[in-house]
């Protein structure tokens, strides 16, 4: 009689034995250890979470806010200054080309005149252009009296001895004069050189300093007056 083969269950394991074992409290570790890279990153900061604050753009001003403020600059800055010099000042008579202009002075009037001009070092026409600028009369009831009180008397019939003088007035300071004149009554007879020698007469210098100033007072006014210009 044969007998059946038998396989050997030595060694083998039951179904029951073939899934892993639960993992224990002893265990927990070494989960923890097997988690992904990426749990263990850091955190990043708040502040890099948080979008950056976007500055608005300016918002353009309209063109008539433009306008009133450089209105304002320039009338804080210019007004003042042009009302000073309308108000507190005499009007700059020194402008215009040169004219040569031919006078007939007194010969004390032109000998007084080349010898200030002379002993300051300048022109006789640089001398007599700063006096009748600065001191020309603006009105012409002054023209009458200051010819009047120049005047030099008469001795007897004999006229007046005089030099003929040629200045190159300013185109201005000429035309001043003229206007002056011709406002004048018809029975004056006043002319352009009884003016000019009564001016000069009242008003130039004593010596050669003050006439010095003279002429450098009146370049200073020239050329405040191109610059104010």
């Amino acid at each position: 009689m044969s007998s059946r083969p038998s396989l050997s269950r030595i060694g083998m394991r039951r179904p029951t034995d073939v899934s892993a074992p639960l993992p224990t409290a002893d265990d927990a570790p070494a989960a923890e250890e097997q988690r992904p890279a990426a749990e263990s990153l850091p955190e990043p900061p708040v502040a890099a979470l948080e979008p950056e604050p976007r500055e608005s753009p300016a918002r353009p001003q309209p063109r008539r806010a433009r306008a009133q403020r450089s209105e304002r600059r320039e009338s804080g800055t210019t007004s003042a200054p042009r009302a000073k010099a309308e108000v507190g000042e005499r009007p700059f008579l020194g402008t215009g080309r040169p004219v040569q202009t031919a006078v007939l002075l007194p010969n004390e009037t032109a000998d007084r005149l080349s010898e200030l001009a002379r002993a300051a070092g300048v022109s006789m026409t640089a001398l007599a252009v700063a006096v009748l600028e600065r001191h020309l009369p603006l009105e012409t009831g002054k023209v009458r009296e200051l010819v009047l009180a120049t005047a030099r008397p008469r001795r007897g019939s004999a006229a007046i001895q005089t030099t003929e003088m040629n200045l190159r007035l300013p185109t201005q300071l000429r035309v001043r004069m003229d206007e002056l004149i011709s406002a004048l009554p018809a029975g004056a007879k006043i002319k352009r050189a009884h003016l000019i020698s009564g001016v000069l007469d009242a008003h130039l210098a004593a010596d050669a300093d003050a006439a010095y100033r003279q002429v450098t007072e009146y370049e200073s006014r020239s050329m405040r007056h191109e610059l104010a210009a």
